[in-house]
């Protein structure tokens, strides 16, 4: 089972400062926009204590040469994809017993970057929709065993929700 705490027991917004100039320093000038993204970037989210961080860089293919750095300081390569249209760099790394999540992406992911922004912002901005995530992740935190129906019924209500923040986010934005 994960360990939910509440968004205050933790400042999360100051880890994702702290791991963000780390970052900065790692790749310096290739680094167009970070954000904090996930259920630590929003307010009133019950969450596993785990703070995503999603860099902008200007070119992912000038980013081998990082690898080694991001191990220096604690990251290991979790995953990767420069095929496509979905190009990115997952690290992690578990700093004082949270986790701290990297998704690099590049400038030109346009698609990536605005559904990560939109549902945030959704979230942060609509009581009602971030009650229901909360009680939703809550929901999923309970159960024991994660079956490929539960799987396709979180992936469902996620796809819902990023619809709806999508929708919102071109309105005002």
């Amino acid at each position: 089972m994960l360990d939910y705490k509440l968004y205050s027991d933790l400042d999360y917004h100051q880890i994702y400062i702290n791991a963000s100039k780390e970052l900065i320093e790692v790749f310096r000038n290739e680094i167009v926009e970070l954000h904090h993204i996930g259920s630590t970037s929003i307010e009133g989210v019950s969450v596993i204590p785990s703070v995503e961080i999603l860099p902008v860089v200007k070119d992912l293919n000038k980013l081998d040469g990082y690898v080694a750095h991001m191990e220096r300081i604690g990251y290991s390569l979790a995953q990767t994809s420069l095929d496509g249209n979905n190009k990115y760099l997952l690290f992690t790394a578990h700093k004082n017993d949270i986790e701290i999540c990297v998704l690099i992406i590049e400038r030109t992911d346009c698609d990536s970057l605005e559904r990560k922004l939109a549902v945030r912002d959704y979230l942060r901005t609509h009581h009602e929709e971030r009650t229901a995530y909360k009680l939703f992740k809550q929901e999923l935190n309970r159960l024991t065993q994660v079956s490929q129906e539960l799987q396709r019924a979180e992936d469902e209500y996620l796809k819902e929700i990023e619809a709806k923040a999508i929708y919102w986010y071109r309105l005002n934005n």
